[in-house]
């Protein structure tokens, strides 16, 4: 469902004309809100984190498509001994701006690609799949600048530590950022 909520969005923006097309950068910093690390069926319960993303797009108006990388780490707060897992992602995103007639834009978001996840002793030391979906709203404060305030879910999926424990982990992360269009 995802995937494919994902590929219409991309196809849509593709479709559209390139002339209408408006690259951009954006980079945003935001919150990574506490949650379990799950190591076959033990919860490690996770601290908040700092999260930072950067991308390059196009906007093609309401659609916009763009490439991002994005970082975070978390440790864990039973045990602040242990490694933390850190999450370094590049994924493939789609957005659609629902255009109000105002500077207020809400928008939805998909996302897929792939994270690299590990942590400092490499018990767990993967590249897999992952996938985001997320909603915010754009504010434009200039003809070519917008501030963004959004929510992302990520999720990496078929992990495991290096003897074998199936992993599960998602993220739930809050963020502020700036597009810039050129």
């Amino acid at each position: 469902m995802k995937k494919t909520l994902f590929l219409v969005v991309l196809f849509a923006a593709l479709g559209a004309s390139s002339a209408s097309a408006k690259p951009y950068v954006s980079g945003s910093i935001g919150l990574g809100l506490e949650g379990n690390a799950v190591f076959d069926g033990v919860d490690y319960k996770q601290d908040n984190s700092v999260v930072g993303n950067g991308a390059v797009g196009y906007n093609f108006k309401p659609v916009r498509v763009e490439l991002g990388v994005g970082y975070q780490k978390h440790d864990y707060s039973d045990y602040p001994d242990y490694p933390g897992l850190s999450f370094l992602t590049v994924m493939a995103n789609g957005y659609y701006d629902f255009d109000l007639g105002s500077e207020f834009s809400p928008y939805v978001t998909a996302g897929v690609g792939i994270a690299d996840v590990n942590t400092t002793d490499n018990y767990v030391d993967q590249t897999v799949f992952a996938w985001k979906v997320g909603a915010g709203v754009g504010v434009k404060i200039a003809s070519n600048v917008t501030i963004d305030l959004g929510y992302q879910y990520l999720k990496p999926e078929g992990l495991s530590s290096v003897i074998h424990e199936k992993v599960s982990w998602a993220g739930h992360n809050i963020l502020v950022g700036i597009r810039y269009e050129l």
